[in-house]
């Protein structure tokens, strides 16, 4: 039997081309989503669907009062949900230690590096060391740190993967507004722009 991977699929471009690519490579893959009170909670519809398309288990996880204070949980200003990664990987690490997967894997990209500091190659690396410290034999995987979110898009379009299918609107709304950080930042890469 092959060894498990539980990956972080949030809807978005990066997790679900990324999901493509583990499948790609032949790895078993389970799913999870959080809601944490986000506005754009729509992305985890299209990740639920995504799974059901590629017959795979996806499990959303409720942490609806852990963050506040920023626009995309509620009338805060900034893109940034501080800690959010941190917190998100550490629960996926104890639910992949519970399912006996060895590897969490989310879609953290260099094109979200200046922006979000849990995006950083220092900060898995910090993150991957807490846990080896706290003897969990699990290891948290970002293969794309050094892709800009375009090449991820082209590499996606390689694999099949329908940008359709994907969310990335910050704001809550039924279709996207085009202005929020993460539609511009799709538009771009949808373009083939860093």
């Amino acid at each position: 039997m092959k060894e498990l991977t539980l990956h972080l699929l949030s809807g978005g471009i990066d997790s679900t081309v990324l999901l493509y690519d583990l499948l790609k490579q032949g790895r078993t893959v389970e799913c999870i989503g959080f809601y944490y009170g986000q506005k754009h909670v729509r992305e985890l519809d299209f990740a639920r669907a995504t799974c059901r398309k590629l017959g795979l288990r996806y499990d959303v996880v409720g942490l609806s009062n852990v963050f506040s204070g920023c626009f995309l949980t509620n009338d805060g200003e900034g893109w940034v949900v501080p800690n959010r990664n941190a917190v998100l990987l550490n629960i996926a690490v104890a639910i992949a230690k519970s399912r006996g997967a060895r590897t969490v894997t989310f879609g953290a990209n260099r094109s979200d590096r200046d922006t979000f500091p849990d995006c950083t190659r220092t900060f898995v690396e910090a993150l991957n060391y807490s846990i080896s410290c706290a003897g969990i034999p699990v290891v948290v995987e970002a293969p794309y740190l050094d892709k800009f979110k375009h090449l991820i898009v082209a590499l996606g379009r390689g694999l099949g993967v329908d940008m359709g299918s994907t969310w990335s609107c910050y704001t809550g709304s039924n279709e996207p507004c085009g202005e929020c950080l993460a539609c511009q930042e799709r538009a771009k890469a949808i373009k083939g722009v860093s």
